[in-house]
């Protein structure tokens, strides 16, 4: 037979219909020099009562995950006589607190248009690999023209200048005659 002393009272049922909620441990004094001020602890009680706590990082680097029947428990072991309170961080469901119908619309949305990019892709891939292909020849070509407009450029400036000094021979004629 079971010690009437060590037994523990029993969780109430589960409600499938109610989400955990969660928790932080929220210290204003540490007593032991254990854990530190601040949230020294998260945790998550279950529909059924029963709640786990794990600690943050302390600074003798306490690691421990713990469970317990119900959130009385969890101040019994932890409050340090009110120097840590239990602060709920979510009181709604998460379905409640996000537009779970406008982050479903947006996740298809995104969806819709990764499938429309890839098919894009795979559709002018064989195009862009033919342009890829012809690249070297365009680059060639390119090369060409560029020296070859180097050299007309010269044989311009060269032809600017036969006439500047056509022009000159010209000027200095037209001075040159006598009236008769």
């Amino acid at each position: 037979m079971a010690n009437p002393q060590r037994a523990r009272p029993r969780p109430p049922a589960t409600t499938p219909e109610q989400p955990p909620r969660i928790f932080t441990l929220q210290r204003t004094t540490d007593h032991t020099g254990l854990s530190g001020t601040g949230a020294v602890a998260w945790g998550i009680q279950f529909p059924d009562g029963r709640c786990v706590t794990q600690w943050r990082n302390s600074p003798v680097h306490v690691h421990q995950i713990s469970i317990f029947n119900n959130i009385r428990e969890v101040g019994e072991v932890h409050g340090h006589g009110g120097a840590t309170r239990v602060i709920w961080q979510h009181t709604q469901p998460a379905t409640t607190l996000y537009d779970t119908a406008r982050l479903t619309a947006l996740t298809d949305a995104y969806r819709d248009a990764l499938h429309r990019a890839t098919h894009t892709i795979f559709t002018h891939l064989p195009l862009a690999a033919h342009a890829m292909a012809e690249l070297p020849a365009l680059i060639d070509a390119y090369d060409g023209l560029a020296v070859a407009h180097t050299a007309a450029l010269a044989e311009l400036e060269k032809v600017r200048a036969e006439a500047a000094a056509m022009q000159a021979a010209l000027d200095q004629l037209a001075e040159s005659e006598v009236p008769r």
